[in-house]
């Protein structure tokens, strides 16, 4: 065993010198190799998961900023699956689609719920396998927007001219190459009604190698007056912000790209006042503006990670008193048919 960790050791060492898509391809597929990276004792690892439906998949760069030793860190209870995932008592008032998005895949890779927005499945690919993604059952290979479809998706919105802002999201967008991101955003700027693009990412927080200066400048320049980017990234744990991820976030900020962020309430992660002010004020340290803290979607094998409602929004309220009203997200579920995310907050005493 011991022969082993130092070979692990050694061998996610050298992967440091991969450039983003190799490291997007090349992390930890199994637990016990992450475990062992850990070093996290065999007498700790009774209810985790080796045989799953929903793969494992962990870049090394986030790995690293894990806890060793620490089976309840919680940036490794994001990614390691566990038996209750497979718990029917548990997960009985799960669904594999807790948005029904299905009923808005107006056609291959493009989702039509709100009024005023199109939502771009642009990669079916991410980095990372969030035990909790509300799209772990989604069907990519069938719903994931591809290079044929794109011309046809633009055609129609040209046609739907109340259509203002597309979201790219996925999967994952940012697994697209420099060159494509660029093709898809100089293509939506040419619409007329299209007034904003989002991107949609966690990849920068499992990679931060990902926000290359040649991707910098590609946002920068496609950034102008008439069509604004605003870049909304995923982060649920202040730990997950380390010196790099910090500091390049902050760079891109200094240049005049907007961050926004957006988190999941997760039990045992960051279901405490205390985890999420810190986040609030690390997300700002870095020049992210809080967005939304999302209410879990009952996704097939995440319930273990609901907050109960009455309690997310006790958490949410007394939240509102630790933080100045910039840096409070607003307390959100989404709910299929809504014509917008449902705010949970005016719930709260």
């Amino acid at each position: 065993m011991k022969i082993r960790l130092i070979l692990l050791h050694y061998f996610y060492k050298i992967k440091h010198l991969l450039n983003w898509q190799q490291q997007a391809t090349s992390g930890f597929r199994n637990c016990s190799d992450l475990l062992d990276y850990l070093e996290i004792p065999n007498t700790d690892r009774s209810h985790v998961l080796e045989h799953h439906r929903f793969s494992m998949k962990v870049p090394l760069s986030f790995a690293n900023r894990m806890n060793k030793n620490d089976i309840h860190c919680p940036l490794l209870k994001q990614v390691l699956p566990i038996a209750a995932e497979n718990d029917g008592i548990t997960q009985s008032q799960s669904v594999p689609d807790p948005l029904q998005e299905r009923e808005f895949l107006t056609a291959p890779g493009v989702l039509h719920k709100f009024q005023n927005r199109f939502l771009v499945i642009a990669s079916g690919y991410c980095p990372v396998n969030c035990r909790y993604c509300f799209r772990r059952e989604f069907d990519y290979e069938n719903s994931a927007l591809s290079l044929a479809d794109w011309n046809q998706r633009l055609n129609e919105l040209k046609n739907t001219p109340d259509i203002e802002e597309v979201i790219l999201s996925g999967g994952d967008p940012l697994t697209l190459s420099d060159r494509r991101l660029a093709m898809i955003i100089n293509d939506l700027r040419q619409i007329n009604s299209i007034k904003a693009i989002r991107i949609h990412t966690r990849f920068p927080v499992m990679i931060p190698d990902r926000l290359t200066d040649e991707l910098l400048e590609i946002v920068r320049w496609k950034n102008t007056e008439s069509v604004r980017i605003t870049i909304v990234l995923h982060i649920n744990h202040p730990n997950e912000i380390n010196d790099e991820l910090h500091k390049k976030l902050k760079h891109w900020n200094q240049s005049g790209v907007l961050f926004l962020n957006q988190s999941v309430l997760l039990k045992g992660v960051n279901d405490s006042v205390l985890t999420l002010k810190k986040l609030s004020y690390r997300c700002f340290e870095s020049g992210v503006m809080p967005y939304y803290l999302h209410q879990l979607d009952r996704v097939s094998g995440a319930m273990h990670f609901e907050v109960p409602l009455s309690e997310g929004q006790k958490i949410a309220s007394e939240l509102r008193t630790q933080l100045p009203g910039y840096l409070v997200p607003l307390y959100v579920q989404e709910i299929p048919h809504a014509k917008s995310k449902v705010p949970l907050i005016s719930m709260c005493n």
